[in-house]
């Protein structure tokens, strides 16, 4: 059974078996030079048999002595999951072509995949594989999020603001969502559409410092002032 080790043979049972090999010896009053003959070749043989069991003991137990058990194959979806840049994408790209992964597994390593293209300046694969999150899982709220800050990079706002919209349908609470939407309309010169997703965020999240400072830029952007009173 794998598992059990074999006990290496001593020298201790070489000199029993020589030692009753005389005594059969003297039991039957062989001739001494016969007796030397067959006494000597017991040990002899007996001396083989130890040496060349004992080689493969030593030869067995090698791998356990001498080097590391091999190792189980590394959990890619983890890898994906913990790693960034180049190692993550390629443990992504493993997970993924694994086969065993669907529904919010299968979208958690599509989104990580289009997390770490998109740091890499690759914003069209990044939304490929948002793509496939979202249809792995549609109710996966953060990769509409994510998906809106590409298409806001690559001015595609309105885009943006589909996605932003899509994600507050799955979760009406998503202050980052209402947030990141009012980022778009003030791109857009929308203050009024701005300031009230702004508003809601502030509604839902009173800490969300972030939405008060974007509120502000929007209420500074829809009031024009002059810059040379005089």
């Amino acid at each position: 059974m794998i598992g059990q080790v074999a006990r290496p043979v001593s020298g201790v049972k070489c000199r029993g078996e020589a030692d009753r090999m005389r005594g059969f010896l003297n039991r039957h009053a062989v001739s001494s030079d016969q007796a030397v003959m067959a006494l000597r070749f017991r040990e002899r043989r007996m001396g083989r048999f130890a040496w060349s069991t004992l080689s493969i003991l030593i030869a067995g137990l090698a791998p356990a002595l001498g080097q590391a058990p091999a190792q189980a194959p590394a959990d890619d979806a983890a890898l994906c999951r913990t790693t960034s840049g180049d190692a993550a994408i390629a443990a992504c790209t493993r997970a993924i072509a694994g086969g065993k992964l669907k529904d919010r597994n299968l979208a958690v390593v599509y989104n990580k995949r289009g997390s770490e293209e998109e740091r890499k300046g690759e914003p069209d694969k990044a939304i490929v594989d948002y793509d496939e999150a979202l249809r792995a899982d549609p109710t996966f709220v953060v990769v509409y999020v994510n998906r809106a800050q590409v298409f806001r990079r690559k001015r595609e706002l309105d885009r943006a603001i589909a996605d932003y919209t899509d994600a507050l349908k799955v979760n009406p609470a998503y202050t980052f969502a209402y947030n990141g939407r009012g980022v778009i309309f003030n791109d857009k010169a929308d203050y009024d559409r701005a300031i009230a997703d702004f508003d809601e965020a502030i509604r839902l999240d009173p800490r969300m410092a972030i939405a008060y400072s974007n509120r502000a830029w929007s209420y500074r952007n829809k009031t024009p002032y002059d810059r040379n009173p005089l």
